[in-house]
């Protein structure tokens, strides 16, 4: 028996994710969006680059940054008062791993409910972990509060270092 191209699309395709979804992906990416610029704004200001450098440096994937200021920050901060902004880099990093899930996942209303398929790099696995529009939320809440606590972090270092 041949499948129709409605049989196959209905089989590819599903259901269309729910408004609700929509919504928290939406306002996840957002948010996320509004932490990467803090982080690279930061990064730019600690590395002291010219005005017409930052959008140069924010051109950079954000785990690079990342990388960068947790080497950065010890060198010009000292290593005992960098240890909480390279905690709060630890933090960003690992939820940039949760952004890449939510905004690259296959996401498809199946027959059990919404399915958010990932696939990492170099992984074979398929990970589902938001099908439940609350988990969403439940990330993003977690955004502007890093947000501010990297600002303040980076605020007391440059405090810190201009005391000596």
């Amino acid at each position: 028996m041949t499948a129709t191209r409605e049989q196959i699309a209905a089989a590819l395709m599903g259901k269309p994710v729910s408004p609700p979804h929509y919504s928290a992906i939406g306002e996840f990416l957002v948010e996320f969006s509004q932490l990467e610029y803090i982080v690279k704004t930061v990064y730019f200001l600690a590395i002291g680059a010219a005005q017409d450098a930052f959008e140069a440096s924010t051109t950079q994937p954000l785990s690079t940054i990342c990388t960068a200021m947790k080497t950065l920050c010890p060198a010009r901060y000292g290593k005992k008062n960098a240890e909480h902004i390279i905690t709060l880099l630890n933090k960003v990093h690992s939820m940039n791993g949760e952004r890449n899930h939510i905004a690259h996942a296959y996401w498809q209303q199946g027959a059990a409910g919404l399915v958010d398929q990932f696939v990492g790099h170099n992984k074979m696995a398929v990970v589902s972990k938001y099908q439940d529009v609350e988990e969403i939320k439940k990330v993003t809440s977690r955004i502007r509060p890093l947000c501010n606590d990297i600002l303040d972090a980076y605020l007391w270092l440059n405090a810190t270092q201009n005391m000596k």
